[in-house]
Order: C-alpha cells, then structure tokens, then sequence
C-alpha cells in the first residue's frame, strides 16, 4: 500500500544560491508517519563546482542515520562549507517504508583569496610620471565557488595622489555571492623620476664618448695610410711616432703629476703609500713610488665607478647608495689584487732560483775564482728575478761598496730566510777567513733537503688543499647559480633589516672559517 507522499514536506526545498550563515532545513512528516530516520550527504572538496561551472554532488555521508521514533518535526542544521543533501526514509502505519530526498543546500563561509602579481609583503616603489599605473592591478582572485570576481572588486586607487611623493596604501576589497569579503593592502611608495637624472648621464657619457669615437676613426683611418706609403718612403734613422699606448702612458702620467702633490698632503696617504713601495720596481715598472701607486689605484676606482654609472644608465636606472661605494671599493683594490699575485709569483721565482744560484757560486769557488766572479757567473747563467737581483749586486760591487753592504741590500730586498744565512756567512768569511766551499757546501745541501722536504710536503697535502679550495668556492658557486636560476630567492636578505643582520653573521662565519682552515693547512719550515 503507497502512501502520499506530499504531506511529508521540507521548509526548504534546496538552496542554490551560496549563502555564509548556518542553514536550518525542517522536515515536518505527514499524518500517517509513525517513524522516520534521516542522513545528510556533503561534498568535503574545497571547490564546490567543477571547472564547467556545475556543482559537484554530494557524495560523502556526513552523519549516518539518525532515528525519530515519533510523528514530530524535526530542524536539521547545517554549518559548514560544503553542499549538502538530505535523505528522509519514513514508515507509515501500515508499515510501508517510502524515500524522500531534498534538493543541494550550499554553503559558502570560505572568503575568496585575492593575489597580487611580484608582491612579496613589501613596499612597491612607484617613480611619479615613468611607470604605469596598470601593473598594480595585475591580480587573480580565487575562489571556491565564483570563478570571475574580478567584476566585483572594489579599489580606493581613484582616491590616492600618485602624482606627489609618500607612502600609498592600496587596497583592494572583493566579496563573493555568499557575503565573504577579503581585503589586501599594497604599501606603494611613491618616488620622484630620476630620468632627467638618467637622461642627463646618457648626454655626458655620449659627449665624453664621442670624441674617443672620432679618434679611433681617425687614428685607424691614419694606419691605413701609413701601410699604403711605407713602401714607397724611406725610413728614418730615429723614429719619433708614439703609438697609442704611449699617448695614454703620458696621459696618465700627466694626471699622476697633478694628484701626487695633493695627496703628499696628507700624513696618513703617506704612510699608506708607503707598504706598496716593495712592489715598485719589482713588480711595479710603471710608477716611481708608492704614492704614485696609490694615485694609480684612485684611478682605477674611478675608472670603475664611471663604467658602473654607464652600465647603469643604458638601463634607464641611477646607482643606488651601496652600488655606488661597492664598485669604488673594488676598483680600488682591484691593483692591489693584481701586484699581490705579481708578487707572490716573483718571490716563487726567487725561492726557486736560490738554490741554483748557490750551486753555481759554489762551483765558481771550487774552480778557484773569487766571490765577484761567482757573482758575475751566476749572471750569466740564470734567467729570470734572481739573475737580475745578481747583476745589480755586481754593479754595486764594481762601484765600490763592500760585500757585506751588497748582501745586506740583497737580503733586505727579497725578504727570504735563506738568504739571510747566505749573507751572514759570506760576511764572517769576508771579515774571518774559512773555507768557502765548505760553507757553501753545508749551505747547498741545506736547501736542497729543505726544497726536498718542501716538495714531499706539497705532495702530502695536496689533496686537502683541493679539498679546503672546494669547500672554500662551493658556497660562493652555489649562491652564483641559485642567484642566476632564481634571482628573487636572496631578495630579502639584502632588503630587509633582519636579513641584513643575517647576511653579515654569515659572511662574518665565512671569512672566519677561511682564517682558520688556512692556519690550520699553514705549515711553516
């Protein structure tokens, strides 16, 4: 026996438009129910309609059967996000069993998620009249349940002056169907242009470049035509030209002349300049002093710092406080770094030849021929800093000063613990008498076991020094390709106040840790 199912009824049918309150449906059963048990299906996904804009079914029992042994009404209450269905089985008093099911509830109490295109919770700079304002909206919203609500965002853009230097706060309010809002906050700080700043660099640098433009015309138009009446002239007996290196050379000893008196000064220049004084003449064949060689290096940090202004330019930007100490610093040391290894590799010349120097002078004694002669032969057999230390030790002898004032000039100059031991011996035997090719025997075999030694411990510890070499450039290479794959990944270290902070401990812990494997590998003989 069928039962009329029409006087079993729900308050509310089904409810399709979203809504972010708690939805109350009321099942009230007909007159011959005795005994009813409803459940209630919900969809748990996060997006309540598929990519076609139609809802998903509930599918997942969210609560079982609940029993009603009674004919009374019944107020089911919904409350979470989700889509919801219900499902009435009643029995009458014939004992028939019949199935309701409503229509989908949805509920909506998730706020949509507005995201904004390269923000990064910090301040936008905005330069007054060179930017455009569209980037700011470049957004997407996402929702749960709207798919377009870019219709329903509301800005206060219209209201801020971008026209006039500050911080603007830009904010951005959207709400969806079911009543959630979400608003977000851009801090945009707006600057004045540098472009006529920018503009007037890019003047100065063509006005500066287009002369030397012009010269290298008209020097390699000038070369041409020298090539083509060369084999018709006669060539001078002295040649007066200067090539073009030699014109630079004379300009910047011109420049050299005017900056040496006013940075001499200067006590504290002076005693600077006074460290790189080893390099001249050495290493150094160009500048007279080291005051001169600082002159070169404030050069060169200009030099620097004027490409780092062109290179910036031509991208239509200015250099910033710490871009334009960072280029001035390196220009500066950029000599420094250059005459240090200039020099290390001419004390490695000098070390290495010592050995050869003293066999040869021993042989000279052995043959019977006198300290000057063993000096002169030592010249003519060895190339290189050493032979050219020996020829000016033979020219102060043939002037006239004595041995032991030769040796000591020697020694001072090359700064080597071995030739200290040379000069003290050659002075006790030119003031005592011995025998010479004793003592220089004793000193031969000296340094051969040591040069041996020396090389036995390369040999040792030539893996860890590869290893301490890696372990030095690895974080650097690292940072390098992260840097070049994301450049965006490093952002807040250097643009935060805490990363700052972060930033010097961690370069603090990588130069204290060069130190200290570097003491740790030092092996001094």
């Amino acid at each position: 026996m069928e039962m009329d199912t029409n006087l079993s009824s729900f308050n509310l049918d089904s409810l399709l438009v979203p809504t972010n309150k708690d939805v109350v449906v009321t099942f009230t059963p007909g007159e011959d129910v005795v005994s009813y048990q409803y459940r209630i299906f919900k969809n748990n996904s996060d997006n309540l309609v598929t990519t076609d804009g139609n809802l998903v079914e509930p599918s997942v029992i969210y609560r079982d059967y609940v029993m009603v042994d009674s004919n009374r009404k019944v107020d089911i209450t919904l409350t979470d996000t989700g889509i919801y269905s219900l499902e009435i089985v009643t029995m009458d008093i014939n004992g028939n069993y019949n199935i309701i099911n409503s229509g989908n509830y949805v509920i909506d109490k998730q706020a949509p998620k507005i995201s904004i295109d390269n923000y990064y919770n910090q301040i936008i700079e905005y330069k007054i009249g060179e930017d455009n304002l569209d980037f700011l909206v470049k957004m997407s919203i996402d929702d749960n349940y709207d798919f377009n609500l870019k219709d329903r965002v509301i800005t206060n853009i219209d209201e801020l002056d971008f026209k006039t230097p500050g911080l603007k706060k830009l904010t951005y309010t959207v709400s969806d169907q079911a009543g959630n809002m979400t608003t977000e906050i851009v801090n945009i700080n707006a600057v004045k242009s540098n472009l006529n700043i920018i503009h007037f660099w890019q003047i100065l640098i063509i006005l500066c470049l287009l002369p030397i433009f012009v010269y290298l015309l008209v020097y390699n138009k000038a070369m041409k035509l020298e090539k083509r009446i060369t084999k018709y002239s006669v060539e001078p007996i002295k040649k007066y030209s200067f090539s073009m290196v030699d014109k630079l050379l004379q300009l910047y000893k011109k420049i050299v002349s005017y900056m040496k008196p006013v940075l001499a000064k200067s006590v504290f220049i002076t005693k600077h300049s006074k460290k790189y004084d080893k390099y001249v003449g050495i290493v150094d064949h160009v500048n007279n002093d080291g005051l001169e060689f600082v002159c070169s290096k404030i050069i060169v940090a200009i030099i620097t710092l004027l490409l780092a202004i062109f290179s910036k330019t031509f991208q239509f930007k200015i250099l910033s406080f710490e871009e334009f100490f960072i280029p001035l610093i390196l220009g500066y040391l950029l000599l420094d770094i250059y005459y240090i290894i200039k020099y290390r590799q001419y004390r490695n010349h000098l070390e290495a030849d010592l050995l050869q120097a003293i066999i040869v002078m021993n042989n000279a004694f052995k043959s019977g021929r006198s300290i000057t002669q063993a000096i002169e032969l030592v010249t003519i057999e060895l190339e290189g800093p050493m032979a050219e230390e020996f020829k000016l030790m033979h020219l102060q002898l043939q002037f006239g000063l004595a041995l032991d004032v030769v040796f000591n000039k020697f020694a001072q100059r090359v700064a080597i613990e071995e030739v200290n031991y040379l000069t003290a011996s050659l002075t006790i035997l030119n003031k005592t008498g011995g025998n010479i090719i004793k003592v220089f025997s004793s000193i031969e075999k000296t340094l051969f076991n040591k040069k041996k030694l020396k090389l036995e411990l390369n040999s040792l510890t030539g893996s860890s020094k590869i290893i301490m070499y890696l372990l030095t450039a690895l974080p650097l290479f690292l940072v390098l390709v992260i840097n070049f794959v994301n450049p965006d990944y490093f952002l807040s270290l250097y643009t935060t106040s805490l990363g700052l902070v972060i930033l010097l401990i961690i370069v603090i812990i990588y130069v204290s840790y060069i130190i200290v494997v570097r003491k740790i590998m030092k092996v001094r003989m």
